[in-house]
Parts: structure tokens; sequence; C-alpha cells
């Protein structure tokens, strides 16, 4: 559990005070190639209730997810959690060619 923790945090840290202020301040027009605007993806998660509230929906998502994950390598075996990363991937795929055929403007 501790180790998780350490994990997230490092990956945090790394993002927040090496990745973003690199993409932050990459030249590059508006739309074309890699550029970060975080002062704007900031205000606009301010000034947007419905972003606010998909963000909280995609967080506690995730900590569901990363539970359930945990308690079914406490019951099971990691091997098992192995097996599931895969189908995932799979259901991330299969969501997608859905995605293009039926809304091809979204897929």
């Amino acid at each position: 559990e501790f180790v998780c923790g350490i994990v997230g945090s490092w990956g945090l840290l790394y993002t927040c005070v090496i990745f973003l202020p690199i993409a932050q301040f990459i030249n590059g027009d508006e739309g074309n190639g890699l550029h970060e605007d975080s002062i704007e993806t900031l205000n606009m998660i301010m000034d947007s209730p419905t972003i606010r509230l998909l963000l909280l929906i995609f967080f506690v998502a995730i900590l569901l997810y990363n539970l359930m994950f945990r308690l079914l390598i406490s019951i099971t075996q990691a091997t098992t959690m192995q097996v599931l990363g895969g189908l995932r991937t799979l259901c991330v795929w299969v969501v997608a060619l859905l995605m293009y055929f039926e809304w091809p403007q979204y897929g």
C-alpha cells in the first residue's frame, strides 16, 4: 500500500513540476503539435460546473477501480490482475471500434 502511494506521489510530482511546465513553454501554434495552456485549463475547470462534475466522476471511478483491483489481488493471485489488465485493453479497443462505426465523428 505504501509503495503504491509513493509511486503515485512521484508521478504527480514529475508531472506537475517537470512535464507540465515543459509542455506549457514549448513553442508552437495553437492546435498544432504539443502545446499545453495550464492556466487556461484551470480557468475552464473553475468556470464550468460540468467539467468539475465530470472530473469528480472520473476520479471516483478510478479510485473504485483501483480499490477493486487491490481487493481482487488480496483474494486471488497477482496473475489474475495481469489477465484483467489485458482484458481492459481489449475492452478499450472494442469500445473505440464501436464508436468509430456507430459515431465516426467521435471514434
